[in-house]
């Protein structure tokens, strides 16, 4: 006898196919960017009925945002032990390039497609990334407490660092023929801001 009860298997069936819409909207944002990417594309590649999407998601806006917040998030967390941890800055950043790099298909197309977002979309990835700016906007601010940094506009130099990896990721194609970008920039970045943090 089954362990599992109808409902349970109806639950398990539901979270799998939710599981299937999310990665395989996120594989075909990252062939196709966000813009170009539908419901009935990703329907049709999950082999599955087009409205079951809705049965999952409200609406298209919903399930992109589900997407792209979802690997935003995970990025936060994984900085957030970090942060918890009392790192240094440059700790911070090392290990946040790392987690840009290991995102950085899905985040090439969001940097690329940003001006072109709902409000909606916007709000999630703006949100996210305010959560993340603060681990470094404590970090740097802690650096100068202790005088290990020169004292600085702290919110200026995380505006920089964010605007120099979007410029990468925008960029990519001009920089790389393979592999990561971020990867690839990512000791001339530390050693810029660390630079200019000693100054």
């Amino acid at each position: 006898m089954s362990k599992y009860s109808m409902k349970d298997i109806r639950e398990i069936s539901k979270e799998n196919t939710r599981r299937l819409i999310l990665g395989t909207t996120r594989e075909i944002i990252v062939f196709q960017g966000i813009i170009n990417t539908s419901t009935k594309q990703i329907s049709d590649k999950c082999k599955i009925a087009h409205g079951t999407i809705f049965a999952h998601f409200k609406n298209r806006e919903i399930l992109i945002g589900t997407v792209v917040k979802t690997e935003l998030i995970r990025i936060a967390e994984n900085l957030y032990q970090l942060a918890e941890g009392n790192n240094p800055f440059d700790k911070l950043l090392e290990e946040y390039l790392n987690l840009v790099s290991e995102e950085e298909d899905l985040l090439v197309v969001i940097n690329k497609e940003f001006a072109f977002f709902s409000d909606y979309l916007k709000n999630e990835i703006i949100t996210t990334e305010t959560i993340v700016k603060k681990f470094f906007y404590d970090a740097l601010s802690k650096g100068i407490e202790t005088g290990l940094m020169e004292p600085l506009n702290i919110s200026m130099l995380i505006s920089c660092l964010f605007g120099t990896i979007s410029h990468y990721l925008v960029r990519k194609e001009y920089f790389v023929s393979s592999g990561s970008v971020i990867m690839q920039k990512k000791q001339e970045i530390i050693q810029l801001f660390i630079y200019l943090i000693k100054q």
